[in-house]
């Protein structure tokens, strides 16, 4: 865990894999890594990047948005959609389809702060929206 932060969850909830699939998990980072021009096994920060490979058949990401299955508790937009919903006590949010976009309500005890959760959505949510729901 680089310097003690509380928020990077790399080692914590990811699909465990047989000595023979994390070998072909590692190759196919490799490759996506190449790929895209990052290394995608800092993912793994966040999101279960193991569980995604294994169910995907190792598909390419291909620039994709990844579904919320595989998020972790400590992902900005954690949901009842992730299989870890639930699990250590941790609430996942929820999404709203409203028309074209969508609105994400964080569940109690998400890890980000208000000013955090505003900021992630400016950057990366660009025309969905957040709702504090009065926490701002």
């Amino acid at each position: 865990m680089p310097d003690g932060d509380p928020l990077d969850f790399t080692d914590k909830y990811n699909t465990p894999l047989q000595p023979d699939q994390e070998a072909a998990y590692q190759q196919w980072v490799g490759n996506q890594s190449a790929a895209t021009g990052r290394n995608v096994g800092n993912d793994s920060y966040d999101y279960d990047m193991r569980g995604w490979w294994q169910a995907n058949g190792g598909a390419d990401l291909a620039g994709g948005h990844l579904t919320d299955q595989f998020k972790k508790p400590n992902h900005p937009t954690f949901s009842d959609q992730s299989q870890y919903s639930g699990a250590d006590g941790y609430q996942g949010g929820t999404w709203q389809q409203n028309g074209n976009a969508w609105s994400f309500t964080p569940g109690k005890g998400n890890l980000y702060s208000p000013a955090d959760l505003q900021d992630y959505f400016k950057r990366v949510e660009p025309g969905n929206t957040l709702n504090l729901g009065g926490q701002q």
